[in-house]
C-alpha cells in the first residue's frame, strides 16, 4: 500500500486481519483441519450431488471445501475452489450462491492485495443485491468497496461508499457489522490527518462492542484506538489503551491481540527512552505470535532484530533475521523478502562480510523491483553505496548513491502529488460540509417564511396579537441573522485554513528544491575528487551556479511572508559572500562596494539574474586580482523607470568588449550562459574598460513581486 502513513497501513492490515478471521471462521465452520480423506469425501459428495442434479447442494459443499482449505492456510487452493464454484453457480442458474462465492473470492483477493479484481467482483455482486432486495448484503458490500478505494487512494469514492454503508446499517439496525464502516471511516480520516474524526469513529466502534458484550471484538478495537494515539506520538494515551487491550486479551486468551498490544507498548517504551523494556515487550509479542501461528510474525521479528541492533546486541539479531527470511519465503511475499534480505545484507556489511552482503543485497534489489516497491529499491541502492564505500570502491559507491537520490526524488514527487490530492480532498470535504450547513440554514429560513405566512393570518385577527407576533418575528430575525453571520465567518475561516495549508505545501516544495540542489552540489563535489585540475575547476564552477539557485529557494521557504518574492539586496549579499568563500578571497584583499535598490524580484527574474551575477563576479574573482595585493569590486542594481540596470565593475585589466556577444561563439561556457540569459531577460549588455573592467546589463523584461500584506 504505497503512499500510506505507516500507522494507517498497520491499522488497515490489522483491521483486515480481524475481518478475515471472521470470514474464515464463518466459511470454515465445521470443517477445521480435515485430513486428506476428508477432502476426498468432500469431492465424492460433490460428484454425487451433481449426478442427482442437486446443484445447490454441490455449490454448498464446494464452499465447505474452500473453507476447510482456508482453515489449513492453503490459500491458493481455496482461491481456485472459489473461482470454480462461482463459474459453476453462474452456469447452472444459482445467482444467490454465485454472489456468495464471488464475495468470498473478492475478500481473499482484497486481503492478498489484488484490489482491482476484488473491486470488480464486489461491484458485480452489488448490482445483484440491489436488484433483488438483499439490503443487508448490499450495505456490507458498500463498506468493502469503500475499503478498497481507501487502499487505492481514491478518497472521494471512499467517503461516498462508507458513509452510505453506515447510513443503511444504522437505518436497518444492523449492529452486528456496523463496526466495519466505522473502522474504515476512522482509517479514512487518519489518511487525511483529521485525527479528531478518526478517533470519533473508532470510539463509536468501541462503544458498540461494549454494548454488544463482544469482549473479543472489543480487544481488537482498543488496539486500533491505541494505534491512533501512537500515530500522534501521544505515548501516555497509547499505553493506556494498549494496556487495556492487553489485559482483556489475556483474560480471553487471545494471543494475536495480546501481541499487537505488546508491540504498541514496545514502541511506547522505545520512544520514552527505555530500550530494555521495549525489547522485553517485543520479545513477548514474538513468542505469542509463534504460539498462535497467526498474524504478521515476519515483521515482528524484523522489529525485534532492529531493537537488538540499536541497543548493541547485534549477535542476537542474526537468528531472528534468518527466521524472518524463512517465513517470508513460505509466504512468497516479495516485499517481505526484499525487506528481510536488505536487513541481512546490512548486517553482513557491519560484520565486514562483503561478498555475503553483496549476495543478499542483489536478492533484495531483485525482489523489490519485482514487487514494484520504490522505497525498498531506494534503500537497497543506499545499502549498495555503503557497501562499496566500505570496500574503497568510490566509483561504484557514487553510482549507487546517484541512483538512490534519483529514485528518492521520483518518490518524493509522487508523494507530493499524493499530498496535494489529499489536501484538495480535505478542502473539498470541508466545502461540502459548509454547503450542507448553508442548505440546512436555507431550509430553516424557508420554514420560517411558511410559519410567518401563517402568523400574518393571525395578525389580521387582532391588533394586540399582531404586535406581539411582530416583536417575536423581529427578535427571531435578529437571531437568524446572527446565526447566518456565524456560518459565514466559519466558512471564511475554513477558506483561510485551506490557503494556509497550500502555502505550507508551497513552502515545503521550495525546501525540497533547495535540498535537491544541495544534493546535486554534494554529488559534484564528490565526483571532483577523482578528476583532473581543469575538470575539477569546471565542476566547482557548476557547483557555484547550482548554489546561486539554491539560495533563492532557501530564502523563499524561510521567508514567513511572500513565497514568490526575492529581496534583491539580501540575495546579492549572500551570493557574493558565498563566492568569496568559494574562491578563498580574504576580505582585506578585495574591497566590495554594493549599491542595491530595495527591490522585490519575482522568482522567474531572480533565477536568471542570479546566474548572470554568479558568472560576472566569478570571472572578476578569477581574473581581475591575480598577483595583486589589493583590489576593488563593485556591484550595483538600480531600477530606472521600466528598466533594471545591473553593473559589475572591478579595477582589473579588463576583458574583450565582445566577450558576451551572442552573435558569435562565446569563448567559454560561462560567457555563453550570460549571453543566453541576457536574451531571456530582453537585456542589452555592454563591456567597457575605463578605469578597469565594467559590465553593464540593461534589463527590459523583468517581473517585480508584489509586497506581502
Amino acid at each position: 500500500m504505497p503512499g500510506l502513513h505507516p500507522i494507517v497501513r498497520f491499522s488497515l492490515l490489522f483491521l483486515g486481519l480481524m475481518i478475515a478471521r471472521a470470514v474464515v471462521a464463518q466459511t470454515a465452520h465445521g470443517a477445521t483441519k480435515p485430513s486428506n480423506t476428508s477432502f476426498e469425501e468432500l469431492d465424492t459428495r460433490i460428484r454425487q450431488a451433481e449426478q442427482r442434479g442437486d446443484y445447490p447442494a454441490s455449490a454448498e459443499i464446494r464452499m465447505e471445501k474452500a473453507g476447510a482449505l482456508l482453515a489449513q492456510r492453503r490459500y491458493d487452493e481455496a482461491l481456485s475452489v472459489y473461482r470454480d464454484n462461482m463459474a459453476f453457480c453462474e452456469k447452472n442458474g444459482l445467482p444467490d450462491a454465485a454472489a456468495k462465492s464471488r464475495d468470498a473470492l473478492a475478500e481473499m483477493l482484497r486481503m492478498r492485495g489484488n484490489n482491482r479484481e476484488a473491486l470488480a467482483l464486489f461491484q458485480k455482486s452489488q448490482v445483484f443485491y440491489q436488484n433483488n432486495g438483499h439490503a443487508s448484503e448490499y450495505a456490507s458490500g458498500l463498506s468493502k468497496i469503500g475499503a478498497i478505494f481507501l487502499h487505492l487512494g481514491e478518497l472521494d469514492s471512499t467517503q461516498l461508499y462508507l458513509q452510505r454503508s453506515l447510513a443503511l446499517k444504522e437505518q436497518a439496525g444492523d449492529s452486528a457489522t456496523l463496526t466495519h464502516p466505522l473502522n474504515y471511516l476512522s482509517q479514512f480520516y487518519q489518511r487525511l490527518g483529521d485525527w479528531d474524526k478518526a478517533l470519533f469513529y473508532q470510539l463509536r466502534a468501541v462503544s458498540l462492542k461494549k454494548m454488544q458484550n463482544d469482549s473479543s471484538g472489543l480487544a481488537g478495537q482498543l488496539v486500533l484506538v491505541a494505534n491512533i494515539f501512537a500515530a500522534q506520538k501521544n505515548w501516555p494515551k497509547t499505553e493506556e489503551y494498549a494496556r487495556e487491550a492487553y489485559q482483556l486479551a489475556e483474560q480471553l486468551h487471545l494471543r494475536l491481540y495480546k501481541a499487537r498490544a505488546l508491540t504498541l507498548l514496545a514502541a511506547t517504551r522505545q520512544a520514552q527512552g527505555h530500550p530494555e523494556q521495549a525489547i522485553g515487550f517485543q520479545e513477548e509479542a514474538v513468542v505469542l505470535l509463534r504460539q498462535s501461528k497467526s498474524g504478521d510474525l515476519t515483521n515482528e521479528l524484523l522489529e525485534l532484530a532492529e531493537l537488538y541492533e540499536q541497543n548493541g546486541r547485534k549477535t542476537e539479531s542474526a537468528p531472528l533475521l534468518e527466521e524472518a527470511y524463512s517465513l517470508a519465503i513460505q509466504a512468497d511475499d516479495q516485499a517481505l523478502l526484499a525487506k528481510t534480505e536488505l536487513a541481512l545484507g546490512e548486517l553482513a556489511i557491519q560484520n565486514g562480510q562483503w561478498q555475503i552482503a553483496q549476495d543478499w543485497l542483489e536478492k533484495s534489489l531483485a525482489n523489490a523491483q519485482r514487487g514494484q516497491s520504490g522505497n525498498l529499491t531506494a534503500e537497497t541502492y543506499r545499502a549498495f553505496s555503503n557497501l562499496y564505500e566500505r570496500k574503497g570502491q568510490a566509483d561504484k559507491a557514487l553510482d549507487f548513491l546517484q541512483k538512490y537520490f534519483a529514485l528518492k526524488d521520483t518518490l518524493l514527487n509522487e508523494s507530493q502529488l499524493q499530498a496535494t490530492r489529499e489536501l484538495e480532498t480535505r478542502y473539498q470535504l470541508k466545502e461540502k460540509e459548509a454547503a450542507i450547513r448553508l442548505l440546512n440554514a436555507a431550509a430553516e429560513l424557508q420554514a420560517l417564511r411558511l410559519r410567518d405566512a401563517r402568523r400574518r393570518q393571525w395578525v389580521l385577527a387582532g391588533g394586540l396579537l399582531a404586535l406581539g407576533l411582530v416583536a417575536g418575528l423581529a427578535f427571531y430575525g435578529i437571531r437568524l441573522k446572527q446565526r447566518s453571520n456565524r456560518n459565514l465567518a466559519e466558512k471564511n475561516a475554513q477558506i483561510v485554513r485551506s490557503l494556509e495549508e497550500k502555502e505550507l505545501l508551497l513552502r515545503e516544495i521550495h525546501h525540497r528544491v533547495k535540498n535537491n540542489l544541495q544534493v546535486i552540489s554534494s554529488l559534484l563535489k564528490l565526483q571532483s575528487a577523482h578528476l583532473s585540475a581543469d575538470a575539477r575547476q569546471a565542476l566547482n564552477e557548476g557547483r557555484n551556479r547550482v548554489h546561486s539557485m539554491a539560495l533563492i529557494h532557501q530564502d523563499l521557504y524561510r521567508d514567513e511572508g511572500n513565497l514568490t518574492a526575492i529581496d534583491a539586496g539580501a540575495y546579492i549579499g549572500k551570493l557574493t559572500d558565498s563566492l568569496f568563500r568559494a574562491y578563498n578571497i580574504r576580505p582585506e584583499k578585495i574591497t566590495l562596494h554594493t549599491d542595491i535598490d530595495p527591490i522585490l524580484l519575482d522568482v522567474d527574474t531572480a533565477v536568471p539574474l542570479g546566474l548572470i551575477l554568479n558568472e560576472l563576479i566569478s570571472n572578476a574573482l578569477k581574473h581581475a586580482f591575480q598577483q595583486r595585493e589589493h583590489g576593488r569590486l563593485e556591484v550595483r542594481l538600480k531600477q530606472q523607470g521600466e528598466h533594471l540596470l545591473l553593473h559589475v565593475g572591478d579595477d582589473g585589466p579588463g576583458m574583450p568588449a565582445d566577450t558576451f556577444d551572442t552573435g558569435k561563439t562565446a569563448p567559454s561556457f560561462g560567457a555563453q550562459l550570460v549571453g543566453m540569459l541576457t536574451e531571456k531577460l530582453g537585456g542589452r549588455l555592454r563591456v567597457s574598460q575605463g578605469n578597469g573592467n565594467n559590465v553593464e546589463l540593461t534589463i527590459t523584461q523583468f517581473k517585480l513581486a508584489p509586497p506581502y500584506e
